[in-house]
């Protein structure tokens, strides 16, 4: 049974394993005489399902075949080996119709697919979520965009009433509020002025 890359088990009609390839004994980290010791849904066997919960052995490719007299095939199972490593592997059954009967059970390790599947998943989750903060970030800029155009036009009125203000001051200072005749006040630097001239240049009044 040697030759291949998969790892290769046969039990018996009873479910009996009594047979394995040496792929399957480095593939498992299992012994050949550990290995044909067991039944194929032995509580021995820690199998663990795609979404890391565990595995029923009624779920085992091995045990629905024999069961179900079919080929079954492409399961993925986690299989928990004894130094605690999981190695992930995709596993056909079919049954042997020859006399006495019994099962083939084929594996292939595709721990490095998964590997690749999770990064993958993991990236995908990543990129999605960096999406999601780059639309809030930009929502927060145009909120914040929006603010500073409220803002900016707040500081536009306040800087117009102002204007509006000091020409009120400037014309209530030379101007009477009433009569809207200057008043004393811009008389007097009125006044003042043109004195100024008049000495400077010589000028009578």
């Amino acid at each position: 049974m040697g030759g291949v890359d998969l790892g290769i088990s046969v039990s018996n009609a009873e479910g009996k394993l009594v047979d394995s390839n040496r792929i399957a004994e480095d593939m498992l980290c299992l012994a050949r005489s550990e290995h044909v010791s067991r039944q194929i849904d032995a509580p021995q066997w820690r199998m663990i399902r795609p979404d890391g919960l565990p595995m029923k052995p009624e779920e085992y490719a091995s045990v629905r075949a024999l069961r179900e007299n079919r080929i079954v095939h492409n399961v993925e199972m986690g299989m928990v080996r004894t130094d605690e490593s999981v190695i992930w592997l995709s596993v056909h059954a079919a049954p042997i119709d020859a006399e006495p009967g019994g099962l083939v059970i084929v594996y292939g390790d595709i721990t490095e697919r998964k590997r690749a599947d999770t990064a993958l998943v993991r990236a995908y989750a990543d990129l999605e979520k960096a999406n999601s903060d780059l639309e809030k970030a930009n929502a927060d800029l145009g909120k914040a965009n929006a603010d500073l155009a409220i803002a900016n036009a707040d500081l536009e009125k306040l800087n117009a009433d102002l204007a509006l203000a000091v020409q009120r001051e400037q014309r209530l200072a030379s101007t009477d509020e009433l009569t809207g005749t200057h008043n004393r006040r811009s008389i007097l630097e009125a006044a003042q002025r043109e004195c100024a001239v008049a000495m400077r240049y010589g000028h009578p009044l």
